[in-house]
């Protein structure tokens, strides 16, 4: 579908020779990145003192942790630097996207580079955090009859398969401990392991960019590259769902696929994933949807299948023990702001749920398209920051699919602010420093950093856009499916 104007007429446009520069470059920050990840990640084991990962790359790889790069005074920027490179060029996209009106086949050269950088982060193993391999040990359990929710970790499973130290319980939900499972029982192999928990998290990516597409296709070709470029360049999005290979994105895409067609089906089966989709819930509550048979079995079988997942597992309120004790604080707006106290710290987190409700109201009242969107987006940021005790960079990437179907609102740019510099504010904690001494340094930049990206976005938009306001295509998406 075409863009409500004609923005390829406009003066001094986006060439496809600037998107392919910066292509190139990040394509070869992803090939940097992907080769180095082989020592990467023993050797970040190997500082943390965890001998099984150490063993189970050794095991699949070949490669012996290197003592000279086990140092954080090597390891850091080795780590770092291709993610700079890649978010710099990401940044520079976007600034050009909004600088310079592109056309359609710019659209279509950065939809493109997409599945390049795709392809080249599926080999990359996990460096940064090991919870890729967590499933795999769960998964390990639910094979051998046992539950990852009741029982702690068997120590021939912990050492075969845990790359991590102090084993804990599940805290994902149960449909992942399923995935999980039946990954576990096609193979015991490591590269097997490895490949069908990677085809699953590569092809969530994959799917949420096409829903993307799909969803911004009749928006300006300004907003459709945005979108493209949330989900498929940024780093947060791309690193930690195809290389790092946390499942937040499969999770994701179910969330979108709901929200997109409708259907409560594929937003039980997101919150059977992770939890933190649950709040998006309040729109299908909340939809004006004409009671019929279709929309009865649409609430039953979500139901049925919540009740499935939790039933082959759920033994107890112990069931969730593990994930109500990752209390730390860390990467929230009440930590952001801890150095003015408290009252700074309610206040902070008060914003978001105000956002909310603010946006809610709006949508109930105009029932258009694009308030549905960023209404969806206010709920689960809301639930995410007003709730949740810390946010991993990888827990945003729930909130920026979001934000790519609504590209232009205030919420969505800052938050493409926060995911452009969340990905550096782990770097003390990978260097296990404390998150009770200067954890809250990172997360002061970074909101700072966010907030100032949101007034340098409004200011380039106003300064180079002024092309006619657009709305999103009236067409109704399909309606509750069974």
């Amino acid at each position: 579908m075409m863009s409500t104007f004609d923005e390829a007429s406009t003066h001094n446009p986006l060439s496809n020779r600037a998107v392919h520069i910066l292509g190139s470059i990040t394509a070869i920050a992803w090939i940097i990145q992907t080769i180095a990840s082989y020592w990467l990640a023993p050797a970040g084991l190997a500082y943390g003192g965890v001998v099984s990962g150490q063993q189970l790359y050794a095991d699949m790889t070949g490669i012996e942790a290197i003592d000279w790069l086990a140092k954080s005074r090597y390891w850091l920027p080795l780590f770092f630097l291709p993610l700079v490179v890649s978010s710099i060029c990401t940044m520079a996209l976007l600034f050009q996207i909004m600088r310079r009106p592109p056309s359609q086949s710019t659209v279509r050269a950065v939809f493109s580079w997409t599945f390049v950088f795709g392809v080249i982060c599926l080999p990359a193993i996990p460096v940064l955090a090991q919870d890729f391999w967590l499933s795999a040990a769960w998964g390990k359990m639910i094979a051998t009859g046992l539950n990852p929710y009741h029982q702690d970790i068997p120590h021939d499973i912990a050492a075969r398969w845990y790359a991590d130290l102090n084993p804990t319980r599940m805290t994902y939900g149960p449909l992942w401990a399923i995935i999980s499972g039946l990954v576990m029982t096609v193979s015991n192999h490591p590269w097997v392991v490895f490949s069908l928990f990677k085809a699953v998290i590569a092809g969530s990516w994959a799917g949420a960019l096409i829903i993307v597409r799909k969803m911004t296709e009749s928006l300006p070709f300004r907003d459709q590259c945005t979108a493209i470029a949330i989900v498929g360049w940024m780093p947060l999005v791309l690193y930690f769902s195809v290389s790092e290979g946390h499942n937040d994105i499969v999770m994701a895409v179910f969330a979108l696929f709901a929200f997109y067609i409708r259907n409560p089906i594929a937003l039980a089966a997101s919150v059977c994933i992770k939890y933190v989709s649950g709040p998006l819930g309040l729109i299908f509550l909340l939809a004006r949807e004409p009671f019929n048979a279709r929309l009865l079995i649409g609430y039953l079988f979500s139901s049925l299948l919540v009740i499935a997942c939790f039933v082959l597992f759920y033994r107890g309120i112990e069931f969730f023990d593990a994930a109500r004790a990752m209390t730390w604080e860390f990467l929230t707006p009440s930590s952001a702001v801890a150095i003015a106290g408290r009252p700074a710290q309610w206040a902070a987190t008060a914003v978001f749920p105000i956002i909310a409700i603010y946006q809610g109201v709006k949508w109930v009242k105009e029932r258009k398209e694009p308030r549905r969107r960023v209404f969806a987006l206010a709920l689960l940021s809301a639930g995410m920051f007003a709730i949740l005790p810390h946010v991993w960079p990888w827990y945003l990437v729930l909130l920026l699919v979001f934000a790519a179907v609504a590209p232009s609102a205030p919420l969505s740019r800052w938050l493409t602010g926060l995911a452009l510099g969340a990905p550096f504010a782990v770097a003390m904690a990978a260097r296990g420093w404390s998150f009770d001494s200067v954890m809250h340094i990172p997360d002061t930049a970074l909101y700072l950093f966010a907030l100032t990206w949101l007034a340098f976005t409004g200011w380039i938009m106003t300064s180079h856009y002024n092309a006619p306001r657009y709305t999103i295509s009236p067409e109704a998406p399909p309606s509750i499916q069974s």
